[in-house]
């Protein structure tokens, strides 16, 4: 990611009591998670070595202003800039894709309109369900929509009906039920870390190893242990 909005006075009323080394290494720990777009690594001495800074000061900074979870570092406001960056760009490619489909259209309009009488109109080629294909993909969307956690970040449901349907996600929705189910039970998707749907559908979440993502007590629960 090239580009974030900074808000100044937010991070300096939040950073005021910092150093200016301090501040400067917090920078450094804000720019490595943006350009990763991810949270950062559980390897202080890692962090410490990309950052230039001592591990005493990484120690504090990681506790003042980062959340401990499953092998990494999370950012609450990061991660919400990055969400709302995604759910920008998949808007774009929506509407970049309706233009280019109205274009095409007006195309074949206008190409249908040239041919003679005497010729058939050009076929139809876009790809329509079956009725029986429309109810599977209709009901498996109402259960997925149903099951996704309930938070701040669950809009845009027309979206992501439509990606839905247009990756016909309904061939797997029991594959995507089953994630989504134990990725509710991670301690990441509990203290409200779950991506918006419309991310969840566009980066395949599913395909994510759920074994990686869950915490020894988690997966023990799981077992039934």
């Amino acid at each position: 990611m090239n580009f974030y909005s900074h808000h100044i006075g937010d991070f300096k009323k939040d950073t005021s009591f910092l150093t200016h080394e301090q501040r400067s290494i917090y920078l450094e720990l804000l720019w490595m998670y943006y350009d990763q777009e991810r949270p950062l690594e559980d390897n202080i001495q890692l962090l410490a070595m990309k950052a230039q800074a001592r591990i005493d000061q990484i120690e504090l900074l990681l506790s003042l202003y980062f959340d401990k979870d499953d092998k990494c570092y999370r950012h609450k406001r990061i991660d919400e800039e990055l969400e709302k960056t995604y759910e920008k760009s998949a808007k774009a490619r929506e509407n970049a894709t309706k233009r280019w489909g109205n274009m095409q259209t007006q195309c074949d309009g206008n190409a249908n309109a040239m041919l003679p009488n005497t010729q058939d109109p050009l076929p139809n080629t876009h790809n329509t369900l079956s009725l029986e294909e429309q109810e599977l993909c209709d009901k498996t969307f109402i259960e997925f929509w149903d099951i996704y956690p309930k938070n701040e970040r669950k809009i845009r449901k027309k979206a992501c009906e439509e990606k839905w349907k247009k990756k016909k996600l309904y061939k797997i929705a029991d594959k995507i039920f089953n994630h989504v189910r134990i990725m509710k039970n991670s301690d990441q998707w509990r203290r409200g870390y779950s991506p918006g749907p419309i991310v969840y559908i566009n980066q395949e979440r599913w395909l994510d190893d759920v074994e990686k993502e869950l915490t020894l007590a988690e997966k023990m629960m799981r077992a039934g242990k």
